[in-house]
C-alpha cells in the first residue's frame, strides 16, 4: 500500500520532532572468503554485521550533535525504531528559500521494524 510523505514522523528520546523528511540507509558487511580452492573465477562472500544510518531535516533550532537515545521514525505504513547517536550536522540558507538544518546519525544495536 502506498502512504503519502504526509504521514511521517520522527520521535527523540520521547519527543517528536517537526521534521520535514527523514531517511534511513541500512548495509551489512560483506567478509571475502575466497580461497585457492574456490571454483569458477568467482570470489566467495560471507555476510558478516549490519548497520543502519541515516538523517532527517527540520526547520527550527535544535542543538543535537554529540545526543544518544531512543528513537523512531515511522509513517502510516512503517516504523524503524532503536537507539541512535547523533554524528553530524549540516545547514542551509538560501537567500530565496527556507533555512533548514540536518542531522545524521548512526543506529547502534537492535533495529526493530515494524509494517502497518
Amino acid at each position: 500500500m502506498a502512504v503519502h510523505g504526509k504521514t511521517g514522523f520522527v520521535i527523540f528520546e520521547g519527543s517528536t520532532i517537526c521534521a520535514t523528511e527523514w531517511s534511513i540507509d541500512f548495509s551489512q558487511e560483506e567478509v571475502d572468503v575466497t580461497t585457492f580452492c574456490s571454483t569458477n573465477d568467482y570470489k566467495e562472500w560471507l555476510l558478516g554485521f549490519k548497520e543502519a544510518s541515516g538523517s532527517f531535516t527540520v526547520l527550527d533550532c535544535y542543538d543535537l550533535l554529540g545526543s544518544s537515545g531512543s528513537a523512531q521514525f515511522g509513517n502510516d505504513e512503517v516504523t524503524y525504531a532503536g537507539s541512535i547517536s547523533v554524528n553530524a550536522h549540516g545547514a542551509t540558507n538560501g537567500v530565496d528559500g527556507r533555512f533548514e538544518a540536518t542531522w545524521g546519525f548512526r543506529f547502534t544495536g537492535d533495529i526493530s521494524i515494524t509494517c502497518a
